[in-house]
């Protein structure tokens, strides 16, 4: 399981992201870290519009889906919760 302690309304409180989504199953999942000083979130597979977030090098991210087909994007969840698209040339996987 990965738990991620984030910080809201001056409270702790543990994301379990193997159950962000109840479509996606463990096996369909991996851990990639962020290869670039920052990566933006977007809220669709393309460049268009404003990054919902960015996260920096090193980073973890959830890889819930684009793992297997050709498109240039990973569906991911940050440690805080955010889910968004990712390009792929700027994570490394597990």
């Amino acid at each position: 399981m990965f738990d991620y302690t984030t910080n809201f309304n001056d409270r702790d409180d543990f994301i379990d992201v193997e159950n962000v989504e109840e479509t996606v199953e463990e096996d369909d999942t991996k851990l990639g870290k962020v290869d670039c000083d920052l990566l933006n979130i977007r809220p669709e597979a393309n460049t268009n519009g404003d990054p919902v977030t960015q996260v920096k090098r090193g980073e973890e991210l959830l890889i819930m889906s684009g793992l297997d087909d050709r498109s240039n994007w990973y569906y991911i969840c940050t440690a805080a919760g955010i889910e968004g698209y990712v390009m792929k040339r700027f994570v490394i996987v597990d």
